[in-house]
């Protein structure tokens, strides 16, 4: 295997790995207007968070402000959030990255000396997967 294709950028890598299982990738990553998924270089590692959609995180805004901190709204985005995030979490173990989770849910990804390779594959049917080689 090439140093190059070894060295790609993390946060390539991850956008890639998560987009390939079906997860929504924000097409940005500023923070108010993110919907889906973020990752934010970070040094020598990524964080990795999960937006839910602005409605819903809007619709929870204002259950706080009106003092419903356990309104639909805020318990749905909370419990959302958490989930993708452990969600998120077992598939990037699995596929055998190093991560930490944050006081505030967010992950910061590493890579362990498990992970080798990380690519592209044609499934045939016009769609691409993901195949990672460990």
């Amino acid at each position: 295997m090439s140093e190059a294709r070894r060295s790609a950028p993390l946060e390539a890598d991850l956008t890639k790995l998560l987009s390939g299982v079906g997860l929504p990738v924000s097409s940005t990553g500023d923070r108010r207007t993110a919907e889906g998924v973020v990752v934010t270089a970070n040094g020598g590692s990524a964080t990795v968070e999960w937006f839910a959609p602005l409605k819903t995180r809007k619709a929870a805004a204002a259950e706080h402000s009106e003092g419903l901190v356990n309104g639909k709204a805020v318990m749905l985005h909370q419990t959302a959030r958490d989930y993708v995030h452990q969600m998120i979490y077992a598939f990037l173990s699995a596929w055998g990255y190093e991560i930490e989770q944050d006081s505030t849910g967010a992950l910061r990804v590493s890579r362990s000396a498990k992970v080798i390779s990380l690519g592209a594959q044609d499934d045939g049917d016009g769609t691409a997967g993901v195949l990672v080689s460990v």
